[in-house]
């Protein structure tokens, strides 16, 4: 039986928290939805809650930025196909504009391109990438981070051995240099993110007929 990437997930936090009981120690929890931040702090044995704060509370959203109501307009295109037989293409642009009550949402590229496209290698193999720009984006305290332009390439077999297909695959390929916008206090509100970098997976398949 095939396990799906959320099932994985939901295993290993499992396997995280019955580790986390089992040393007792203490657990932060931190939920994002679009608007806030809420975090809880839990005691070793993952029952009581410490200490709990979110971007709700007044006395926290008087030293952020980029809460409150949000106001967003945009415009999305986006085309697919198989050009010829052998390419399968995806390619989608966004033009966007969001703000909230203090201006400028926090981290929101106007701009933001994505490429993806797949190719077979005979009958044993498929090769796939992704380009995606994104435009200046700009942080809690008001900075301004530079675009970025992303490539990853993958290499992924197909039936190569009866229960087992590997992937290898090069991510952020350029070898960018950028930060990401974070919202982990006023003083450190950006987090520089890996350089080029590679990666390999077996995949496990139940038993084939």
């Amino acid at each position: 039986m095939n396990i799906t990437k959320k099932q994985r997930r939901q295993r290993r936090a499992m396997k995280t928290r019955a580790q986390i009981r089992e040393l007792k120690l203490v657990r932060l929890t931190v939920h994002r939805t679009p608007c806030h931040i809420y975090a809880q702090l839990f005691d070793g044995s993952g029952e009581k809650v410490l200490a709990a704060a979110s971007t709700v509370q007044k006395q926290v959203a008087q030293g952020l930025h980029g809460t409150g109501n949000i106001e967003a307009a945009g415009v999305e295109v986006e085309i697919n196909g198989r050009p010829t037989d052998w390419l399968e293409v995806t390619g989608s642009y966004a033009l966007q504009q969001a703000q909230n009550d203090a201006g400028g949402l926090v981290n929101s590229p106007s701009n933001l391109a994505k490429l993806r496209f797949a190719v077979p290698l005979g009958r044993k193999f498929a090769f796939s990438g992704g380009l995606q720009y994104g435009s200046s984006r700009s942080t809690l305290q008001e900075n301004t981070l530079k675009p970025t332009y992303l490539a990853d390439f993958t290499l992924t077999s197909k039936r190569l051995l009866r229960n087992f297909d590997f992937r290898v695959g090069l991510r952020n390929a350029f070898n960018l240099k950028y930060s990401d916008p974070i919202a982990l206090s006023p003083i450190v509100d950006s987090m520089p993110q890996p350089g080029r970098s590679y990666f390999v997976e077996l995949i496990a398949h139940g038993a084939r007929n």
